[in-house]
């Protein structure tokens, strides 16, 4: 061997060597340094701050088991890029496991038994002798393109396998008392006024509950959060006064007033208007229209609003330009303790001539856009009787929030653009359970490539015979070149 060859051995030899030593530092520092990258345009797979606390607030083993066929599908590939994803933010307590009944028969059989499944096609979240199921039919959106094919609209897995967690480590469940005896929306779900809020948040770990208030004393220990929806009726002094010591001793209260038309209607909401006005919460005695927002087949009545303010409830909202349909609002206006929620645009006003609604116009006695639909107040705890009373206050806050409108939450409204998503982050808020806010669905905005049978053949022979051609005529004009 002369110094040449031995030279370029030398090289050669110390290049492999280099390039195997490159690999186990690279090897080592990603297991070191985990990292994980999303690169989809709307970042579907980017977990928010709000599950990182769900998930670091874990002390049990928590089992993921997805019961499905496997296939290639897009939404599969969605759920198990995105359950990696939570797996990877603590391997040690969450273990991810896929079962297809097709394959897997006998396990399959025996887990069914054990939950109490009757279908396939679901994710179960399993801590203890605790579980939580969620279907595949409960994670996306989907809309037809002009072809009739089906394509996913929303990715809702985030919000959903949150959810369900929160639910398996959370201790008591909130407890939301729902006003009756004033001509209120129902609970009951024969009435198909709530039936499909109810269903929502019960998926949410919440309590719910009629309340009447009249001739009781105080409100139920425990109670989270109090909802006076769209009362027909008045209500009584007695009332509004216990009202009052709950919302001045910590409690939330969220109160949802559709526009009052007609002078009868306007004399019974009088005394709950009244004690609004003394939280510094005006309601108007108006209907709120906004032409710039009008959509087909609605009329300019119906607000489709994406005009949000800087607060907690409407953050997810904001941030992924989402909108929320109000069908029929009046204007709701807070003081200096109050945020507002949602907002007209400036084209919006405040229509007070509710004499004559079939045909309205702007004029000087209406108020001035933008108008605000929704606020939510701070309230402050009044100083208690005993110490012990005021050592357990000490901290706390009231909450007031106030809308225009109780149409969004109903049977007929609440699947409507991103009603369902307010409605999640403001019960959650309300209740303080800030932790699972700011959780959106997310619009996968897929990206397809379509070639014509010429074009794939084209691709197909590139790769499969002009670039092994290419490495083949590099190689022999390199040995070539050595030999000579």
């Amino acid at each position: 061997m002369n110094k040449i060859e031995a030279r370029t051995s030398y090289f050669a030899s110390s290049a492999i060597l280099l390039s195997i030593a490159l690999l186990i530092i690279v090897n080592y520092l990603a297991l070191r340094h985990y990292k994980r990258f999303d690169l989809t345009q709307s970042e579907i797979y980017t977990l928010s701050q709000e599950t990182k606390n769900v998930i670091s607030k874990l002390k049990k083993p928590l089992n993921i088991y997805v019961f499905t066929v496997q296939r290639d599908d897009a939404l599969l590939g969605m759920v198990k890029e995105l359950l990696s994803r939570y797996e990877a933010l603590n391997p040690k307590l969450v273990k991810v496991e896929y079962i297809d009944p097709t394959l897997e028969l006998k396990k399959a059989e025996k887990l069914m038994q054990e939950l109490n499944l009757a279908q396939a096609e679901v994710v179960i979240f399993k801590m203890g002798n605790d579980s939580r199921v969620v279907s595949f039919s409960e994670l996306a959106e989907y809309e037809f393109s002009p072809i009739g094919a089906r394509e996913i609209k929303s990715f809702k897995g985030e919000l959903e396998f949150t959810r369900a967690i929160l639910e398996l480590i959370e201790e008591k469940k909130p407890k939301i008392l729902f006003t009756e005896g004033h001509g209120e929306l129902s609970l009951d779900i024969t009435k198909q006024e709530l039936a499909l809020l109810q269903n929502f948040l019960s998926k949410g770990n919440f309590s719910m509950e009629s309340w009447n208030p009249l001739g009781k004393e105080e409100v139920p220990p425990d109670t989270d959060l109090i909802i006076i929806a769209s009362p027909k009726n008045a209500f009584t002094e007695q009332e509004l006064a216990m009202l009052d010591k709950y919302l001045h001793s910590g409690g939330r209260i969220l109160v949802l007033l559709d526009p009052a038309l007609g002078e009868t209607q306007q004399l019974k909401e009088q005394k709950l208007v009244d004690w609004l006005a003394a939280k510094n919460v005006k309601v108007g005695k108006d209907i709120v229209v906004d032409p710039s927002t009008a959509l087909p087949f609605f009329g300019a009545a119906v607000i489709f609003s994406n005009n949000f303010g800087d607060h907690a409830i409407v953050k997810a909202l904001k941030e992924t330009k989402s909108a929320v349909l109000l069908p029929l609002v009046r204007s709701v206006t807070g003081g200096e303790n109050a945020t507002n929620l949602i907002m007209t645009t400036e084209e919006g006003w405040g229509e007070v001539n509710l004499e004559n609604l079939e045909s309205v116009e702007k004029d000087e006695n209406d108020l001035e856009g933008p108008v605000t639909l929704a606020i939510i107040s701070e309230i402050s705890v009044e100083k208690q009787k005993s110490d012990k009373q005021q050592k357990e206050k000490e901290g706390k806050v009231g909450y007031l929030a106030v809308f225009g409108d109780s149409d969004f939450l109903t049977d007929e409204y609440l699947g409507q653009a991103g009603n369902a998503t307010l409605v999640h982050n403001l019960f959650n808020f309300l209740v303080q359970r800030e932790i699972s806010l700011g959780i959106a669905p997310k619009d996968p905005k897929l990206k397809k490539l379509s070639l014509t049978p010429t074009e794939l053949n084209t691709i197909r022979w590139i790769i499969m015979g002009l670039l092994p051609s290419i490495a083949l005529v590099a190689g022999v004009y390199i040995t070539w070149r050595r030999r000579r």
